[in-house]
């Protein structure tokens, strides 16, 4: 009966912080449970290799269980964090539960209690039945403990209390440290009798639960015993043991698991030699232990008096054995000395190692957050000095021993810094955008070419149909609208109430009926006839004109328009057959072919530099923006890039997506909270 057909785990995690990190995590043969909180430095990455060591622990007894949870409570100790842990391991019948700092609720039947709280590594095993509910729950979600019970009670199941609780787990300000597991068993198959309590484990010592060792003893060695046994009794009129309290079994079996949990800490090697180390603890236990407890309370004589009547049972030793168990002792206490002496040179030289590293690191470390904190005043040079102390950190991870704990420290911070920086860098990647709206809805076939925007309705135009779609930008409902005998709407302008489109002259155009309607404001003239872009701000009409290597500016009254001024000031070097887009917003603002921006000003080019990109835009871009705006959002379809940029120059933000790849126009809500992207008969969003 597999543990997969049994098992239903429902974890709930607060929200990842720099210093604090959480989960709940079943392994992969579904026996283990763990759920569990970290804090303090790396808390994410620590958190995640205990991720990793749960998913492919391999645990066949309740004992490998303890020591593995001690092993994790002991390497984080000395990592420096605060570590709490609430666990459960299964067998076929039974169910062990370990804690330290958490807490362990069973609902069995219609009630609900505490199986184990305790705030150090406490462990007790007991059965399970069908339809028992567990839940584990770390210390920093102790507080939920009595709503989880009532909900418990009242029959609610595991994924609904879950989702109760969801909201206000991640609406706590620090939810990092919080994590709940439930685990629901559904077997309908009999799983053991269950008794109503839980019964404690006794760990340590584990030497106790062994059983005795039986040996077979010839009739030759009795006969040696047993002549051996009245010499002994007689020599040195020695009476009785002295009346100390020693627990050597209890001492030998300790200090053998704690040279075990050495071994595990200084490497394969040792952890083989601390293995033999215990093996011969516990066979020296078994073998003395009864000895002594006997010679304490009868004396010594007594004692050898019945080793003869003992032999049979094979618990007392012969001569030889007992000078080979000598042999083995001293040999033991040299291995002993040895190791203790081997285990405080690598810990010296460890610690001696990771000083030298934090000593390199520390300073680096508080300049990265200062640069952290920079970024939201000035991104561009927050983001270029978390760059450098990046490169800085690369240096010295790479300068360090390989393999050393120093090179292991100073990679553990520059993955800390690499992963900051990449959340604070401003670039996106997405394999597709969400669609705000799908044209095909109101025609199937319709593929919109050009939009135009006045932030509270959006024209979509399908030039080769002659065909429009106007859409409200509030609740997406779409109105068709005819273009008439318009073979082109472009170029063109939606300012406010005012759509202008240059065609024969400049016309206003009204899109509120089924058809467009024209009415010229302005006539064909030389300002206009060759005219490639037109853009409205205010009262006025700026028309860029590559023939005349000029920019007009029309004023519009109540009743009609003024003749065109040139307002280009002489001599300004602009690139006026490569200009692909115009916007108007206090400034002028162009864009090329070649992937400029140019920022003019009462006539006059302007500095204006991209700091902090990347990649430099290289083909032709198209934008857009607005007077109460303080970005340029930039549209590069070659590269499949939309780039948000502050007014000021500095690079905000890019998403790249392979949706943009064939987008035509865009243009920002009036919130400024989205940017809308057309590519065909679909429209694309953008949070930003």
């Amino acid at each position: 009966m597999s543990q997969m057909s049994r098992v239903q785990f429902t974890p709930l995690i607060g929200l990842p912080q720099f210093n604090g990190w959480s989960q709940a995590v079943m392994n992969d043969h579904q026996n283990l449970i763990l759920v569990f909180s970290v804090s303090g430095q790396n808390a994410g990455n620590i958190g995640r290799d205990i991720v990793s060591q749960t998913q492919t622990a391999e645990l066949d007894s309740v004992e490998k269980f303890y020591d593995w949870l001690e092993t994790l409570v002991i390497e984080t100790e000395q990592l420096g964090v605060e570590f709490t842990v609430t666990a459960a391991w299964l067998t076929e019948a039974k169910i062990a539960y370990a804690v330290k700092d958490g807490t362990i609720l069973l609902k069995r039947g219609e009630k609900v209690g505490i199986a184990l709280t305790s705030p150090k590594l406490q462990l007790i095993i007991g059965p399970y039945t069908v339809d028992d509910v567990i839940v584990l729950i770390s210390h920093q979600a102790q507080s939920y403990i009595g709503e989880i019970q009532q909900k418990l009670i009242q029959g609610y199941s595991p994924d609904v209390i879950v989702k109760s609780l969801e909201t206000g787990v991640h609406g706590i300000a620090d939810s990092a440290t919080m994590a709940l597991g439930f685990v629901k068993f559904t077997n309908q198959e009999p799983l053991g009798n269950a008794p109503s309590a839980i019964q404690p484990l006794e760990l340590p010592p584990i030497a106790e639960t062994i059983p005795p060792i039986k040996s077979e003893i010839s009739p030759e060695s009795q006969t040696q015993l047993s002549s051996f046994t009245p010499a002994l009794a007689t020599a040195g009129g020695v009476s009785k043991a002295p009346a100390v309290e020693v627990n050597v079994s209890e001492i030998l079996a300790k200090f053998g698991a704690g040279l075990k949990r050495v071994g595990r800490l200084v490497g394969p090697g040792l952890n083989k030699l601390s293995h033999l180390v215990v093996s011969v603890s516990r066979s020296l236990a078994r073998q003395i232990v009864p000895l002594l407890k006997r010679a304490k309370n009868d004396g010594l004589p007594k004692v050898m008096a019945t080793v003869q009547e003992n032999a049979e049972t094979g618990m007392y030793l012969d001569n030889d054995r007992r000078t080979k168990i000598i042999k083995i002792v001293v040999i033991v206490l040299v291995l002993i000395a040895l190791l203790i002496g081997g285990v405080t040179w690598w810990r010296n030289r460890q610690a001696a190692q990771l000083n030298q590293a934090n000593a390199q690191v520390a300073p680096l470390m508080s300049q990265f957050q200062a640069a952290v904190t920079q970024v939201d005043a000035d991104p561009v040079a927050g983001r270029q000095a978390m760059q450098n102390t990046i490169a800085q950190l690369e240096q010295l991870a790479k300068d360090a021993p390989a393999g050393s704990i120093t090179q292991k420290t100073i990679q553990v911070h520059l993955q800390q810094a690499q992963d900051q920086f990449s959340a604070l860098s401003g670039q996106e990647q997405a394999q597709s955008l969400p669609i705000f709206a799908d044209l095909r809805a109101q025609q199937s076939d319709f593929i919109a070419t050009q939009m135009l925007s006045n932030g509270q309705q959006a024209l979509f135009i399908d030039s080769e149909k002659k065909a429009g779609v106007v859409m409200n930008l509030g609740d997406k409902s779409l109105q068709p609208i005819s273009l008439g005998d318009l073979t082109a709407f472009t170029p063109s302008s939606w300012y406010k109430d005012s759509l202008y489109l240059i065609s024969g002259g400049i016309q206003l155009v009204d899109v509120t009926g089924a058809s467009a309607s024209l009415k010229q404001i302005v006539p064909d003239g030389e300002s206009n006839k060759t005219a490639t872009q037109i853009a409205g701000y205010g009262d006025y009409i700026y028309v860029l004109n590559p023939t005349k290597h000029n920019i007009y500016r029309y004023l519009r009254g109540p009743k009609d328009v003024s003749d065109p001024i040139g307002w280009m000031k002489p001599g300004q070097p602009l690139p006026y057959d490569q200009v692909t887009d115009m916007q108007v917003d206090g400034d002028m603002w162009l864009s090329t072919s070649d992937g400029k921006i140019l920022k003019l000003t009462s006539g006059e080019l302007q500095d204006f530099e991209i700091k902090g990109m990347d990649q430099p835009f290289t083909n032709r871009i198209l934008m857009t923006s607005a007077e109460d705006n303080d970005n340029l959002y930039v549209l590069e379809p070659s590269s499949k890039r939309l780039v948000i940029i502050g007014k000021n120059g500095n690079f905000v933000k890019q998403v790249q997506s392979p949706s943009l790849a064939a987008a035509t126009d865009l243009l920002v809500t009036t919130d400024k909270t989205k940017v809308l992207i057309v590519s065909g008969s679909l429209i694309f969003e953008v949070d930003v």
